[in-house]
């Protein structure tokens, strides 16, 4: 065959050569999830004597965004002034963690889910400090090689007891004779759902994310006091129904969440605060929940501009002051504290580069220990 018998073929060869090349660019994006399909929740659960460390903003300037493929979630400006370490431990067959700042936990494990079986801590609603916990109905905590568009739904029931000396004085005032102890039966409805994947950027690293999203509804079903000897009571007294919504950043080599943001429950979209991985733990580490009370700076150093978180402190009226090397005062300011967390922002770039100390004290003049506080500039 010669060259003038083959150029008819030509318009059919480049014909399919453009046929392939659209239908290549309508399955890229698919090709890319695909890629992706080695991203999952990690594939093995906690162990016992197991450690991580973490990191909390509570004041974050985030949002959660959509979910879908290919995202990317900027977080590098996070700020946390201490570093808190996390030990799973094991009692018995069970698993204990300090679950949150507050929350005790016990979890079984099997090789593909963790399952919460009771603790201690807050009322799910906010109706006392401190109760206990306990699971009759287990809840699914977490499952293991999850992919994105997977999840799971499941639903509890948790009794949650706690003494009126704990109960919120606004919720005691509800009941019709004073109860000495109070308990309260939900039912727990959590979805799961694997919604996006991408890349988060943290402060000091940058990693592949699979997202899960998770919502809880914790519905009161029954009130129930005690007085005395005598034995429960039901009351009536009717409970609202709340939804906490989460976000959790899964690695497949990483039994913990890199990252998790929960969300305020006035449905504003606003983050209320975020946990994140501390890979490199280098000051201020604690036992989560064991923070000393004090003020604690962050960044540091820094530029001028600086938060400092006032943690664990009891409710009341304080003073923080910053001192040069030589002992001069160069900053002070007046606090009343009234949670156990507060915040402050402050403006300190009309100080001088260099070292400093700040200290925080309380009304009777009870000092807590100096800190370092370090202002550098560009």
């Amino acid at each position: 065959m010669n060259y003038s018998e083959s150029l008819p073929a030509l318009p059919l060869q480049r014909g399919m050569i453009a046929t392939l090349l659209a239908m290549a660019l309508i399955l890229a994006p698919f090709f890319t999830i695909l890629a992706q399909g080695n991203l999952s929740t990690a594939a093995s659960l906690p162990e016992a004597g197991d450690v991580y460390h973490v990191e909390v903003d509570r004041a974050p300037q985030a949002y959660a965004g959509d979910g879908g493929a290919n995202r990317r979630w900027d977080l590098s400006n996070l700020l946390s002034p201490v570093t808190q370490r996390v030990q799973w431990q094991g009692v018995g067959n069970l698993l204990r963690v300090q679950w949150d700042e507050q929350t005790e936990a016990l979890f079984t494990r099997d090789k593909s889910e963790l399952t919460w079986l009771g603790g201690s801590g807050p009322d799910f609603l906010g109706h006392s400090r401190h109760a206990q916990w306990l699971f009759t109905d287990p809840l699914l905590e977490r499952k293991t090689g999850l992919r994105y568009g997977s999840g799971f739904f499941d639903e509890a029931t948790c009794l949650v007891t706690f003494s009126k000396f704990q109960a919120d004085p606004v919720f005691l005032k509800a009941f019709p004779l004073q109860p000495d102890s109070i308990r309260i039966r939900y039912t727990i409805e959590r979805q799961a759902i694997l919604d996006a994947f991408g890349k988060v950027v943290l402060p000091g690293e940058i990693s592949e994310v699979l997202r899960e999203k998770r919502t809880d509804r914790y519905i009161p079903v029954r009130v129930e006091t005690k007085i005395g000897r005598r034995s429960w009571q039901t009351v009536n007294l009717p409970l609202k129904t709340i939804i906490k919504v989460s976000y959790h950043f899964h690695q497949p080599e990483s039994r913990e969440p890199v990252l998790s943001l929960h969300m305020a429950e006035d449905n504003s979209g606003r983050t209320e605060r975020i946990s994140f991985r501390s890979p490199l733990p280098e000051r201020n580490i604690f036992p989560l929940g064991q923070v000393k009370p004090n003020a604690y700076p962050a960044p540091n150093p820094t530029l001028g501009a600086v938060r400092f978180d006032f943690i664990s402190l009891p409710p009341g009226n304080y003073r923080l002051v910053i001192w040069n090397q030589l002992g001069g005062e160069q900053w002070r300011k007046a606090y009343a504290i009234k949670d156990r967390y507060a915040m402050d922002k402050v403006d300190l770039s009309a100080l001088k580069h260099g070292y400093y100390w700040y200290e925080l004290s309380d009304a009777h003049g009870n000092k807590y220990k100096p800190q370092p506080l370090i202002i550098i500039r560009p």
